[in-house]
């Protein structure tokens, strides 16, 4: 009679803990009839042994010595479905794990979403297990997440930027960590102005995409990103309530940067936008008088005068000698952060005892500019930083009764008109005229050139 031990399947069941005990031998065997059998596998109808027992067949032809239970049969190394790698075929074989793997796939997650983290250990014999979600200890190293659970789901919180975070599971005295990248996602999208953008502080409309099942939106701004991440419908920074995605602001500060936030109300709640911000318009026009004729250098001075009838920081003193001709020259700056229009406004040096011309020089042009200056019509576009140069002459055609005269120029942003800037041409005319023996006057009333 002829009967077989049969191996058991090459799948072996392991502990959460994957620190198993792996007993393996193909027996053979002339015994009794099996009281188990499959297509796989052919179980002994005898109780199992006890360890350290020596086994063999009734035919004497193999022999074993156990270390624990019962006889298991098994094949080569193999991988199991759920990532495992078993070794079979040792007897006795206690496992530890030596390190951790943490994995997410994929290791980024955008702003409020979740993501679902996963720890494979490392025995000592280079075996592989994928633990269970709950046999680590989870937590949160650094980043924007909010939390992670027992079960290893990752929580992201809003933030204003791409920003890594780190994460760590520890499990039998070992630790691993992962670094997952939270996204920053601009919600709702299509906000104007669009970020980081200068626009004129006067009228700004706010607008985004619209949202699907909105029933509308609360608008949030300020001069400060905090206070704008944190306002609720109770804070200052609170601008409205709008069933429409637009909301419009009538002013604002020149030259500050503007947070603004939109969350959108829906029937399920209120979804938290992401602040993005905007830097109102800077209007500054510059003039500058100079007696060198160097337009390639000669620029704005940075300094800034709105007093047409104070003394002034800014002038130039300039002797004109009856027939002789003066030459000056002023420089036209646009010192604010947005494109401007800037105008030239004055009347002409009184023509009876002057002779004067203005020429615009390189920029937008040669040409002569005398008339439009007396008429006020003087204006030009400049983009920020961009300078325009005049040249100027001055030539006395008849006798002068006063010793000194002061002429002022002034130049003033058209879309902002509190915004000018002030310069002086001081004459002396030596060998003036005195009239009656009356001791000529120190100066005149300003006139007022340009």
């Amino acid at each position: 009679m002829k009967d077989y031990l049969a191996l058991f399947p090459a799948r072996i069941v392991l502990p959460a803990a994957c620190a198993a005990v792996w007993l393996a031998l193909s027996l053979p065997a002339h015994a009794a009839p099996p009281i188990s059998t499959s297509a796989t596998y052919t179980h002994l109808h005898n109780a199992p042994g006890t360890g350290g027992t020596h086994v063999t067949n009734a035919g004497g032809t193999i022999s074993a010595q156990l270390s624990v239970g019962d006889p298991f049969g098994g094949g080569v190394t193999a991988a199991t479905a759920s990532g495992a790698v078993a070794k079979r075929n040792y007897t006795g074989n206690l496992l530890d794990a030596v390190s951790l793997a943490v994995t997410a796939d994929p290791a980024s997650l955008d702003e409020g979403t979740t993501r679902q983290l996963a720890a494979t250990a490392t025995f000592d014999d280079d075996t592989l297990c994928l633990l269970a979600t709950t046999d680590p200890t989870w937590s949160i190293l650094d980043g924007p997440l909010t939390s992670v659970d027992p079960d290893g789901l990752a929580t992201a919180g809003y933030l204003f930027a791409d920003t890594p975070a780190t994460v760590r599971a520890s499990y039998d005295g070992i630790e691993g960590d992962l670094v997952l990248v939270v996204l920053n996602l601009i919600y709702p999208g299509g906000a104007m102005p669009v970020d980081s953008t200068i626009v004129d502080g006067t009228g700004i409309e706010l607008s985004w995409n619209p949202v699907d099942g909105a029933t509308g939106y609360q608008v949030y701004f300020g001069t400060s990103l905090a206070a704008v991440q944190n306002a609720t419908t109770g804070s200052s920074e609170f601008g409205g309530f709008v069933t429409d995605p637009a909301f419009l602001i009538a002013s604002l500060p020149p030259g500050s940067e503007i947070f603004w936030r939109i969350d959108t109300v829906t029937g399920d709640g209120v979804i938290p936008g992401d602040p993005t911000f905007f830097t109102t318009a800077i209007y500054r026009p510059d003039l500058r008088i100079g007696r060198q004729f160097a337009p390639d250098t000669h620029r704005g001075d940075d300094v800034y005068e709105n007093a047409v009838n104070g003394p002034g920081p800014q002038f130039l003193s300039e002797k004109i000698r009856r027939g002789k001709v003066s030459r000056f020259h002023l420089s036209i700056e646009n010192d604010g952060n947005f494109p401007d229009r800037i105008e030239g406004s004055g009347r002409r040096i009184p023509q009876r005892r002057f002779r004067s011309n203005f020429f615009q020089v390189g920029g937008a042009g040669a040409g002569n500019i005398t008339g439009a200056l007396a008429r006020g019509a003087y204006t030009r576009d400049y983009d920020s930083g961009q300078t325009q140069s005049i040249r100027a002459t001055i030539r006395a055609r008849n006798r002068i009764r006063v010793p000194r005269l002061q002429w002022t120029m002034r130049v003033r942003s058209v879309a902002d008109n509190s915004q000018a800037d002030i310069n002086r041409l001081r004459a002396e005319f030596p060998g003036a005229v005195r009239r009656g023996g009356r001791s000529p006057g120190s100066s005149r009333k300003p006139v007022v050139l340009f």
